[in-house]
């Protein structure tokens, strides 16, 4: 649907089913029920005459070309003049067919936007790294995003961790010595992606091992740290999202190598 206020246009289409249900109330009533065909056309006449000069008719003429725009945007395949006031006895026949439809289209636009919205790629959490997404599970099919995110991150800090031979550190020193490009040290080993060579592709290796690094980082200042120390506030979305960056983080653990220091 083109851009259009949708809780706008419900209302000014509302009102306008309502005046015209007003306007043929007064028709009706006017009409009557002459049985001659002369007393049938005074009653048409009279009939006519009384919805033209209805309160509701002023206000039907002054409405109706926001409703033929507004249909004309969202439901252009109608025509303009289906709300036209054309009708041989009643001038608004037929219009309230049309605005009826108008209303149900814009009743059923968040019905529409879910079936037909654009085809794209989607996250399923269940495919997550196993670390993260195994700490998460029990917690998000709950409802508690924020700690499922929080044990996700605490599961990611274990295992580099582990895989660091690092119990003395946590949070983002960890990931800052445990990236450094900086050679092994006494007691601090490195992790590194000996796919890459380093004599070879210095550029690329260096952005590989700062890119861990500051990934890792981020997510313990970013994503531990607040959840550990706020509330279980994050909504679905926003904690998908944080648990599939956790997920590129522990992958790019699991996928490094331990490289120790070597004595001269």
């Amino acid at each position: 649907m083109n851009s259009v206020n949708v809780d706008l246009a419900k209302e000014q289409v509302t009102t306008f089913l309502r005046l015209l249900r007003e306007n043929l109330a007064a028709y009706k009533t006017a009409f009557g029920k002459s049985q001659s065909p002369a007393g049938r056309q005074a009653s048409l006449n009279r009939a006519r005459s009384a919805a033209v000069q209805d309160a509701s008719q002023i206000s039907l003429l002054r409405l109706h070309p926001l409703i033929e725009e507004t249909a004309e945007t969202i439901d252009p395949r109608g025509g303009r003049d289906r709300f036209k006031p054309l009708g041989r006895q009643w001038q608004w026949d037929g219009v309230i067919a049309h605005a009826e439809r108008l209303a149900g289209i814009l009743d059923q636009q968040e019905t529409r936007e879910a079936l037909f919205e654009p085809s794209g790629p989607r996250l399923r959490a269940d495919r997550l790294h196993r670390w993260v997404w195994d700490a998460a599970r029990n917690l998000w099919d709950d409802g508690h995003y924020g700690h499922a995110v929080h044990d996700a991150t605490k599961a990611v800090e274990r295992q580099t961790q582990i895989k660091a031979r690092r119990q003395d550190v946590y949070g983002k020193d960890m990931y800052s010595q445990a990236f450094s490009t900086k050679d092994p040290e006494v007691d601090a080993p490195r992790l590194r992606f000996t796919e890459i060579d380093k004599d070879e592709q210095p550029q690329r290796w260096t952005s590989a091992h700062e890119g861990a690094q500051f990934l890792g980082m981020g997510c313990a200042q970013g994503i531990r740290n607040p959840q550990a120390h706020g509330t279980d506030g994050l909504d679905e979305q926003e904690a998908l999202e944080q648990l599939a960056a956790l997920s590129v983080l522990a992958r790019w653990v699991e996928s490094s190598e331990l490289v120790e220091h070597v004595s001269a």
